[in-house]
């Protein structure tokens, strides 16, 4: 058969289909293998536990799995003497087992399988580890193995083409074995989560200054660093992006008048557990503070018509409020919540 012929056909067929003509005989396989039909992924979301990976792969915006719909999910289980992949369907689920086999191991097979002739923009590429602090040894071993294999895999082929990229994870060094294997021409919004959070107090604290030299930092629009404090953080690193969401330890007011001069700044607001907030012209940037007592800051500027004063308490629903930029203004955040704002 012609290779245009075939090629018209594989872009027909579902991702499924082409995996199990693939597998009919080697002349199909080997055909398929260099005509390298796109799967066409929209959003690739790995979740990974101490004894299982559960992988979900969309391929249209909808929420049905196959074959009714176009939603494939797929999950490896380790097992005492091997591991079992499921593939959840709406008629009914398949099992197989894979003897003396790792699951680790059998996910990577799939992955780099699957997604090596993946040429369109994947809408969103995520990856969330289920992490536990009493597995925190396990947990360990686990990234140990499935970090430099999944970077081998995408450092094998031509950058990753992804809009938003976000990981879970319970360290740094994850999110660098995997970002700049990805395109960064493509990228626009990056989300990190440290998964191992705990109370308020005891969160941890990430140095980003090597995520920041990567192109994709520079090219982003958008950046989300979550449920973690910042080291560090100079203002001019952040002038690129149009929204920022990252948690501070602490905010003072020469902090923020940098910030709202740097960035143009012209409004500032209050919400419900996130005490700092700035917004400003095509930029959102939100500031967590946690730290206790008194924090007190003035800002002078223009950009509101209306002012007013205003005293809440987050834990009865209060949100937040506008405040006028034009006059002094001054505001006290009193402890886990409770905030005052008043106009001077």
């Amino acid at each position: 058969m012609p290779e245009v012929v075939m090629t018209k056909i594989l872009a027909k067929l579902d991702f499924p289909d082409v995996q199990s003509l693939r597998k009919t005989c080697w002349d199909l396989r080997n055909t398929i293998d260099d005509l390298k039909p796109d799967p066409r992924v929209l959003r690739s979301v790995i979740r990974v536990d101490t004894d299982f990976i559960d992988w979900k792969l969309d391929f249209d915006d909808g929420y049905h799995i196959y074959p009714e719909g176009k939603l494939i999910r797929i999950q490896y289980n380790q097992l005492e003497n091997g591991c079992q992949v499921i593939w959840y369907r709406s008629d009914g689920r398949r099992e197989k087992f894979l003897e003396n086999t790792d699951f680790l191991e059998a996910f990577c097979g799939n992955f780099e399988a699957n997604m090596k002739f993946q040429q369109s923009e994947i809408g969103n590429f995520i990856i969330n580890f289920e992490y536990f602090k009493f597995a925190h040894e396990k947990f360990l071993e686990i990234d140990s193995k499935l970090m430099p294999r999944l970077q081998t895999i995408l450092s094998g082929r031509d950058p990753l083409k992804t809009k938003n990229f976000s990981m879970v994870v319970f360290k740094m060094s994850s999110i660098l074995a995997i970002l700049p294997y990805l395109d960064a021409k493509t990228i626009k919004r990056i989300t990190m989560t440290d998964s191992k959070q705990g109370p308020v107090p005891d969160i941890g604290k990430w140095r980003i200054d090597e995520l920041m030299e990567l192109p994709h930092w520079k090219n982003a629009e958008e950046v989300d660093i979550i449920d973690v404090f910042v080291e560090d953080v100079p203002v001019e690193k952040f002038l690129g992006f149009k929204r920022i969401y990252i948690y501070v330890e602490v905010v003072n007011m020469e902090q923020v008048l940098e910030w709202k001069e740097e960035l143009h700044c012209n409004r500032l607001l209050v919400i419900h557990n996130i005490p700092i907030r700035v917004e400003i012209g095509n930029r959102d940037i939100d500031l967590k503070c946690f730290q206790r007592g008194v924090i007190k800051f003035q800002l002078k500027g223009k950009g509101f018509n209306s002012s007013f004063a205003f005293s809440g308490d987050s834990n009865k629903g209060d949100r937040g409020v506008g405040l006028n930029a034009e006059r002094l203004v001054e505001v006290d955040l009193f402890g886990a919540g409770k905030l005052e704002i008043s106009q001077s």
